[in-house]
């Protein structure tokens, strides 16, 4: 079940999403766990908003960013992605930068351990690695048949979700997707600029 809904997920988003590879590029389940915070955000590209998600998360978008509609997208929904935006010109090879954050349906976990397990039994996965994002414990991953990598993490009651960026290899991109990767943060139950179903 896990590998169909993350291909799905590569396929759906294809062009548009993936984390920067910020984490280590391990291929064994690492013994460190590496530290992000929103206060590492670079300012200098950050001009954006912050999007709370119905998961009870937080992430900032880039302000001139596009919120697609993911019911348009063929296969989209069908791969449990509820949210994408999606940088509003192409980079210089023709590609969109983009993020999509997405369910993953039947998985449920109780731990990081379980989802490393569940992200390794999908042989087209690489580079997995555990790092905590702001409290929230996440793996890492990169598919790089789809040009795609990102992070997954599960909420209180052990539903998995991914954020995920494409493509991974734009260097003008980096600066971007790290600053929205970093950002993910626990939803605050206070004053939000945007909520995204």
């Amino acid at each position: 079940m896990m590998k169909k809904s993350i291909v799905a997920l590569a396929i759906a988003a294809a062009m548009m999403v993936t984390p920067v590879t910020v984490f280590a590029d391990e291929t064994e389940a690492p013994d460190e766990v590496y530290q992000f915070s929103y206060e590492d955000i670079d300012e200098s590209v950050y001009d954006g908003t912050w999007v709370t998600f119905v998961q009870g998360f937080d992430m900032y978008l880039p302000i001139d960013w596009n919120v697609l509609d993911v019911s348009s997208i063929d296969g989209a929904e069908d791969a449990g992605v509820t949210f994408m935006a999606q940088a509003p010109e192409a980079n210089a090879d023709g590609v969109n930068w983009t993020v999509a954050v997405a369910t993953i349906p039947d998985v449920t976990v109780d731990s990081l351990e379980q989802i490393y397990d569940e992200l390794s039994k999908d042989d087209s996965m690489s580079g997995l690695a555990y790092g905590d994002l702001n409290g929230i414990g996440a793996v890492s991953y990169s598919i790089e048949s789809q040009n795609v990598e990102g992070v997954a993490f599960a909420d209180d009651e052990g539903i998995m979700y991914t954020v995920s960026f494409s493509p991974m290899n734009d260097d003008d991109f980096t600066p971007y997707e790290s600053n929205m990767l970093i950002s993910i943060s626990p939803s605050e139950e206070v004053e939000t600029e945007t909520e995204a179903e």
